[in-house]
């Protein structure tokens, strides 16, 4: 009698494992969240046509309006293409979805990031606009003409300033292919050597990135609403000393 010891297997790397929760994703994601995405579609096209085919829109300085909601179009547009693709994938068995998702999530995901970041730049670019409009200092008037007839120029600062900082996210990610497998095995997603680079990690996607399109926008708009509250704390402390004399 020999005594042997069974060894344990080594798990198949060509097993494709489907997403936990599949039904609840299909419900909330993939049907829920499709429906709102395509109401925000609609209405934010309907935003974006009514701003620039009014005269009387265009003169009432809703230029940065009317490029916020042309960012929600597309950040829309790539919910669906990454959210809602990757659950039909899994539900519906597509191979055809699957492959399709893998070819354009690195452009969609890039697209995503550069509209989200866009439209944080113009909110607090208009924030800035409406609170040097509210004061009375003259030196805020002379600068909020100046901005104001530059306002093409600052859109277009700040898509610039988005593509430089979110655009790198493009390079982050990388579909590798497993030969050895076929079907839902054959492909997949991993990080890309960049992000193991200790100096790309900690200084661009924090110390910079993170800084100038998160916090930075997220303050300084704080900050601008705040000396707007104050401006018209001021102005009705003047008027009730009016009535008061």
């Amino acid at each position: 009698m020999t005594n042997s010891t069974a060894l344990p297997s080594e798990p198949d790397e060509c097993l494709y494992q489907p997403q936990i929760f599949l039904q609840w994703k299909m419900c909330f994601v993939g049907c829920i969240g499709l429906i709102t995405a395509l109401v925000s579609i609609v209405h934010n096209c309907l935003l974006f046509y009514t701003f620039n085919s009014s005269r009387v829109l265009r003169k009432r300085n809703l230029t940065y309006l009317m490029w916020i909601s042309g960012c929600d179009i597309f950040v829309s547009m790539s919910y669906i293409a990454i959210m809602c693709m990757q659950v039909y994938t899994d539900y519906f068995e597509s191979f055809t979805i699957f492959y399709l998702w893998h070819r354009y999530l690195r452009a969609a995901f890039t697209v995503s990031h550069i509209t989200l970041s866009s439209s944080s730049f113009l909110l607090m670019a208009a924030t800035i606009e409406r609170y040097l409009q509210s004061t009375s200092d003259p030196r805020t008037g002379s600068l909020f003409r100046l901005l104001a007839r530059h306002r093409a120029s600052v859109v277009l600062f700040c898509f610039a300033a988005s593509c430089i900082f979110r655009g790198t996210v493009f390079f982050e990610v990388d579909v590798v292919y497993n030969p050895r497998c076929t079907g839902f095995s054959s492909m997949g997603l991993a990080t890309s050597r960049l992000i193991s680079n200790p100096v790309y990690d900690a200084i661009w996607k924090f110390w910079i990135r993170k800084i100038v399109t998160v916090f930075l926008p997220f303050t300084g708009e704080i900050q601008f609403l705040k000396f707007k509250i104050i401006t018209l704390a001021h102005d009705l402390e003047d008027l009730s000393s009016l009535f008061v004399e």
